[in-house]
């Protein structure tokens, strides 16, 4: 149970105050998807509606032939989309509670002025991630990008806070997770494994067992959502492009790059600028 009051005050009032913005959020596009089976790149309205787990099984098998590799992610998307839909309310309006509660405890680890430090947190969050309403209040948007980053954020604290643990369940656990995490969308694999090997440079951490095991299974989880079948096809028709073919593949991740690094050039000087502070600070220390 909390001691700190102040502190589950705030997570109720975050709770209750996400609550009642998911409530009023009505399904939206890909949302009416979910609700079919799906049998090709996307169902259409007369397809057969979702009455079961068999069906969202094999809707997530078309997915995965037929249109992107995401079936850790849009399997959640449809049990939610086609069961009571305060179910997801209430759960999703928790997931953002704890999105607050890790980012805190992995920029702000100190019980000295932590309930400020939480209030902070929290209205950033409101204020500053991009397109609140897709990415926290629409179930498909909030699935694929809020939920998934608690998990990410989930990974990188139980890696940092069992890195130099011994015991054997953290052999099996880190891994797991990391393989999990990394098949969630196409960016959150890679996310992991720049992490954890900044954070091994700059902690100057030799790498163990675990770890080597954790790098594969996150390998294996973006190979299982970038080498689905669904994404070839989604190339041809939204790219008109060829994935599998290697011009066509680098003249893409040529595209995609120059987006990423004209759009987030200051942050990616900033965060070079902080690994490097992270890494000399460490040394000093190590001296």
């Amino acid at each position: 149970m909390l001691k700190n009051k102040k502190l589950l005050f705030i997570y109720v009032c975050v709770f209750a105050y996400i609550l009642f913005l998911t409530a009023n959020c009505g399904f939206i596009t890909d949302d009416y998807h979910f609700l079919f089976v799906w049998k090709d790149f996307e169902p259409q309205i007369n397809d057969k509606p979702i009455n079961g787990l068999s069906d969202i099984l094999l809707s997530m098998k078309n997915y995965y032939n037929y249109s992107g590799g995401r079936i850790i992610a849009h399997f959640v998307a449809f049990v939610f989309i086609n069961i009571n839909k305060w179910f997801f309310n209430i759960i999703n309006s928790i997931v953002f509670v704890c999105l607050g509660i890790l980012i805190r405890k992995l920029v702000y680890d100190h019980q000295k002025g932590i309930t400020l430090a939480q209030v902070i947190i929290y209205f950033s969050m409101l204020l500053f991630l991009p397109s609140f309403g897709d990415t926290v209040l629409w179930i498909s948007g909030s699935v694929n990008y809020l939920w998934t980053s608690v998990l990410l954020l989930y990974t990188v604290y139980f890696c940092k806070k069992h890195l130099d643990d011994s015991n054997r369940i953290y052999y099996i656990a880190m891994p797991i997770l990391f393989f999990i995490s990394s098949a969630t969308n196409e960016t959150t694999g890679g996310i992991l494994l720049v992490w954890l090997s900044i954070h091994l440079i700059t902690i100057r951490h030799k790498p163990d067992l675990k770890i080597v095991l954790s790098c594969i299974t996150s390998v294996l989880g973006i190979m299982l959502v970038i080498l689905a079948p669904g994404n070839h096809n989604r190339a041809a028709l939204v790219e008109q492009a060829d994935v599998y073919n290697i011009k066509s593949f680098l003249t893409l991740l040529k595209n995609y790059l120059g987006w990423f690094l004209n759009d987030y050039k200051i942050i990616i000087v900033a965060f070079m600028i902080s690994v490097i502070i992270l890494y000399t600070c460490n040394k000093k220390i190590l001296l």
